[in-house]
């Protein structure tokens, strides 16, 4: 793939900063959660025949209604008894519903049963029940016991306010815990005397309201606190629009602007008072928060007794009045028809579509910079078949000059040409010898057949050794350490931003401007040199590299500017689309500037990580303060949020809330129809790492190839093609088989990246079936690597393999070396492209073919004649014009 080069001294740096990238890809994040709403609430209206849905919280008690609508019934909504609204009675000692209750039945206000005011209901009723005074599990273990089968709990402004009570701490006396029952019996609940009103609890700054939102200034004379600490009569009051009456509205500084300002159009006193312009004593309120909430168990309920079996869901200020002017409108209809509730889980996929796109998007980034990575040796191998197609042309027309020559003067031989001169091309002699000129000389703009055009990324490259794969412990050990203990996460998101960025530039805008000039022909003028940069070894840069740097770094100052000022910014379509593309050609420029050669060295590095991976996702909970996962900690940014989820979802900017976020090295996809929310996730060091051992997959392959046409074949490897496929009577199994036979005796690369995938797919399985983060390589090393010498050792070239096939190293230094290399090169093709097994006796049949064609003695044989190569490893047809190709290829300039 034609990338911008880089200076002409950058491999060193490009190396360097790639094995650093390479310790960051190795921390990747693998969960996400989500949090309120889960459940949602069908409610029928019989007044108006109509019914609308709500969303609502489930509890940590109790039973987990089934997803959808249609799978749970249909419940009739009732009120708590009289005397007891709040549900509270049993939790204070008031009451015992042990024994079950009628009360349970009855409607506020009602004096018939079920049947009388809503008839038969087989889905039994749900008890629609206001918070506070105790715990919510109380409250659910009393409608259980009144024989509801669901409640509902919804939030008030009167259940903010509480009373500074006597609160005795563990350590208390007999003699202070007698004081204090005696108090309480006569009524002196407040540190042994009666409560007073500078008893009053008052509702929290910013947990229960917030000034900024709205304010107002409250006469207290309309406000009741009779029975303290506040009279639930203030609740209209202080709700609904200025329309309504609401007071906060009628008073704040802009009436009409008050639905805008406060969502949840209610209002909480915050004990703060002033006097008025009038002189009366006045109270400030504000906007009251109204959001969901989890309903936490009361540990203080002996589970061994009884436990809460019915669900329970939570509902807000707003969705709870709507359900309760409902309840108010039917009664007061005498129709005796009820208002309903279905309850169920909202719906989300059991198994989402995002893990599947994830795998595949996973697969096909490894399987292409994998592929990407052996391009300039299948640019080579055309390279090859275009010159000797050139050449073949060439000889036809000699050789028919020749006997038009001979026909013209009556003669019936032709003289051979003279031996070509020692480095001379024998086409280039005889073209000069004929005509005067070579044909480059002739036609400047054709592609010289015999000098190798220095490749964009043959000086951008790096080889791994022994030494790298253990240094890689070292490098990402110390990386994540540094990163969980200095929280530096916003330098490793503007060095990635930065780092990508080049990545874009390279893999993808200059190749696409390239073509566009190309297409539009204007190739010449986009590349001339704009402006030269003689620092930093940057050179010359022509008018297409400042538009593809421009292009690249442009879009990678988006992205950065997106994951600084959105609070969530996975959330953003750009975000994660531009993230998965820049991950993409990370990868692509990652596995064109690393190389493995071979499997020793492979296995070092992969053994290697597969054992970092799995030390510091489960074996440093066990030895950090907190049980702290350092991979996972430091993939989600520091982990989880500080505050609490309710918190949160007030002030999502809040410093406390930051946190969670995953780095940004990884490709996301979201979740796919999920209420909840969240993202797919696979780090990029899951692709990088197994796509090394992918990458020397493709270049063996590909090194045999381009070894085999130097020497005359066809370029069609033997074991990449299935000559016989096994037999199945079914059209399915014979198909089936045939793939098998194509992948397991074919090359190596397409059985690792069907390996990869199958690792993958298991990774991503165990994550379904364990219901937690797996570290990818636990699955993915085995897969590949043991495919890779599973296959070496059937064909017996494991040993090769170990230590570095010859074939891929005469490849590199004919595509990579300088020209005092090539003899090595040529040496190494003697030695490593005879036949499959590397026998003596092709070598010795390649050598002596080669003797010949140095020597300029042509085989006698007509042309195409088979002399000596098989298809893998060298040439199949070496016949008269062959050996002059041959002899052409020898001798060229690399």
């Amino acid at each position: 793939m034609p990338l911008a080069p880089p200076g002409p001294h950058a491999t060193i740096a490009m190396g360097r900063s790639a094995l650093l990238a390479l310790s960051l890809l190795a921390s990747a994040p693998r969960q996400c959660q989500s949090i309120l709403p889960s459940a949602a609430v069908d409610v029928f209206d019989p007044t108006t025949g109509k019914t609308h849905t709500i969303l609502a919280s489930q509890a940590s008690f109790g039973s987990y209604p089934p997803m959808t609508a249609e799978k749970n019934p249909a419940r009739v909504v009732q009120l708590p008894p009289q005397g007891d609204e709040l549900l509270c009675n049993e939790a204070q000692g008031k009451a015992d519903y042990s024994g079950g209750s009628s009360g349970g039945k009855k409607r506020d206000g009602g004096d018939g049963d079920e049947e009388e005011q809503g008839g038969t209901n087989e889905g039994g009723t749900v008890i629609l029940v206001p918070r506070g005074q105790c715990t919510f599990e109380r409250k659910a273990l009393s409608a259980q016991r009144l024989g509801a089968s669901a409640v509902m709990v919804y939030g008030t402004l009167d259940s903010r306010y509480n009373l500074n009570t006597t609160q005795l701490g563990p350590n208390a006396t007999d003699a202070e815990r007698e004081a204090e029952e005696r108090a309480k019996a006569e009524g002196k609940l407040c540190w042994g005397r009666e409560c007073a009103f500078d008893d009053i609890l008052w509702p929290g700054d910013k947990y229960d309201y917030d000034c900024d939102m709205a304010s107002a200034e409250v006469h207290t004379s309309v406000m009741s606190f009779n029975p303290l600490p506040y009279n639930g009569v203030n609740d209209p009051k202080l709700s609904g629009t200025a329309k309504d009456g609401n007071l906060c509205a009628l008073n704040s500084d802009d009436p009409a602007g008050f639905e805008g300002k406060c969502p949840s159009q209610r209002c909480l006193l915050t004990g703060e008072t002033s006097t008025g312009p009038d002189g009366g004593t006045t109270m400030k309120a504000c906007c009251a928060w109204d959001t969901h909430v989890w309903l936490y168990n009361d540990p203080g309920i002996p589970k061994e007794t009884e436990t809460v079996r019915i669900p329970a869901l939570y509902v807000t200020m707003r969705e709870g009045g709507d359900i309760l002017s409902a309840v108010s409108a039917a009664a007061a209809g005498g129709s005796g028809a009820a208002v309903s509730a279905v309850m169920y889980a909202r719906w989300k996929p059991e198994y989402n579509p995002s893990a599947g796109l994830i795998w595949a998007l996973g697969v096909f980034v490894a399987a292409l910079a994998a592929w990407l990575s052996a391009a300039e040796y299948r640019e080579e191998g055309r390279r090859v078949v275009a010159q000797r197609e050139i050449a073949e042309e060439m000889a036809t027309e000699l050789n028919k000059a020749g006997r038009d020559f001979a026909s013209a003067n009556g003669s019936g031989r032709r003289r051979s040409p003279s031996p070509p001169k020692n480095g001379e091309a024998p086409f280039e002699a005889e073209a000069q010898g004929q005509g005067g000129a070579s044909a480059q000389q002739q036609n400047p703009n054709a592609p010289h057949l015999y000098r190798r055009e220095t490749s964009a990324m043959s000086e951008e490259h790096m080889e791994l050794n022994v030494y790298h794969a253990l240094g890689f412990i070292v490098m990402a050990s110390s990386a994540l350490l540094i990163l969980f203990f200095l929280k530096v996460y916003n330098i490793v998101k503007v060095m990635y931003g930065f780092g990508c960025s080049g990545a874009l530039t390279q893999v993808l805008f200059y190749p696409l401007y390239s073509r566009i000039a190309d297409a539009v022909g204007v190739r010449g003028r986009a590349e001339r040199i704009a402006f030269t940069v003689n620092s930093c070894e940057i050179g010359p840069v022509s008018y297409i590299d400042v538009l593809s740097a421009a292009s690249g770094y442009g879009l990678g100052f988006a992205w950065l500017a997106v994951a600084f000022l959105q609070v969530h910014p996975e959330e953003s379509n750009f975000f994660w689309v531009v993230q998965d593309i820049m991950g993409a050609c990370m990868c692509i420029l990652f596995l064109n500037v690393i190389k493995l050669n071979s499997i020793r060295v492979a296995s070092v590095l992969l053994l290697v990580a597969f054992f970092y991976d799995i030390f510091f996702v489960f074996v440093t909970p066990l030895l950090t303060k907190g049980a702290k996962s350092i991979m996972i900690t430091v993939a989600t940014s520091g982990g989880p949020p500080k505050a609490d989820p309710s918190w949160c979802e007030k002030y999502p900017s809040d410093v406390d809330c930051q946190g969670g976020d995953p780095l940004p090295m990884l490709l996301t996809v979201p979740r796919v129809n999920d209420y909840a929310g969240g993202s797919s996730l696979l780090g990029l060091g899951d692709i990088v790492l197994p796509g090394l051992l992918l990458s020397f997959a493709a270049r063996f392959d590909e090194s045999k190839r381009l070894i085999g046409l130097i020497g005359g074949g066809n370029g069609v490897n033997r074991s990449n093609t299935c000559q016989t496929s096994p037999q199945s009577k079914s059209l399915f199994g014979g198909l089936f088989l045939g793939c098998c036979a194509c992948l397991c005796n074919g090359g190596y690369f397409p059985p690792v990246v069907v390996s990869y995938a199958v690792g993958l797919l298991m990774a991503n399985t165990a994550v379904y079936v364990m219901q937690m983060g797996q570290p990818a390589l636990l699955y993915l090393v085995p897969c590949c690597l043991g495919t890779v010498m599973w296959l070496g050792w059937r064909r017996g070239e494991l040993e090769e393999l170990w230590n570095g096939p010859r074939v891929v190293r005469a490849a590199d230094r004919l595509i990579y070396g300088e020209e005092e290399d090539e003899a090595a090169a040529r040496q190494a093709i003697l030695a490593g492209a005879g036949g499959r097994d590397g026998s003596g006796e092709y070598e010795r049949v390649n050598s002596r073919g080669i003797e010949q064609r140095r020597l300029g003695t042509a085989n006698d044989s007509s042309p195409g004649q088979e002399d000596g190569f098989d298809e893998e490893g060298g040439a199949t047809h070496t016949g008269t014009m062959n050996d002059q190709v041959v002899h052409q290829r020898e001798d060229a300039q690399y």
